[in-house]
């Protein structure tokens, strides 16, 4: 059983780093065609390339899709079920990150608006100060 994860995590892992270098390499294809006269011209060009990759990785993973379903069906584990508490676990995860980062926002909004208020603050009591100072002086003078 661990054997068969490891494997697991291996091809998984082995295939997570060919997917990113092929964005990787799209990406930069895409950056660098950013003007939209080129983007026109090239835009079949890359659909192109797209699709051979598609074509090109499709049957690989379904292949491995068939050989993991068969381990795991050997090994006793109903992949379907992990399957539909990845999907609610990783739903809940990313209801409460996006609610982590909303707070973090309000957080940030509400610091910046003290300190400008504060400095708003600031400056009138230094404008009063200087305006009582000159007024103290004129009737001094007097």
């Amino acid at each position: 059983m661990n054997a068969f994860i490891k494997t697991l995590k291996t091809n998984f892992n082995s295939m997570q780093k060919n997917l990113e270098k092929e964005y990787k390499d799209l990406n930069k294809r895409v950056k660098k065609y950013t003007s939209s006269k080129v983007v026109q011209a090239k835009k079949k060009e890359v659909e192109k390339i797209i699709e051979s990759k598609i074509k090109q990785i499709e049957p690989i993973v379904q292949s491995y899709i068939k050989s993991i379903l068969k381990g795991a069906e050997s090994a006793g584990i109903n992949v379907t079920s992990l399957e539909k508490k990845f999907v609610t676990n990783y739903g809940k995860a990313k209801k409460a990150a996006k609610k982590r980062k909303t707070t973090k926002k309000k957080a940030a909004k509400k610091t910046t608006k003290k300190k400008v208020t504060k400095k708003k603050t600031a400056k009138k009591t230094k404008k009063k100060a200087v305006a009582r100072k000159k007024t103290t002086k004129r009737k001094t003078s007097r």
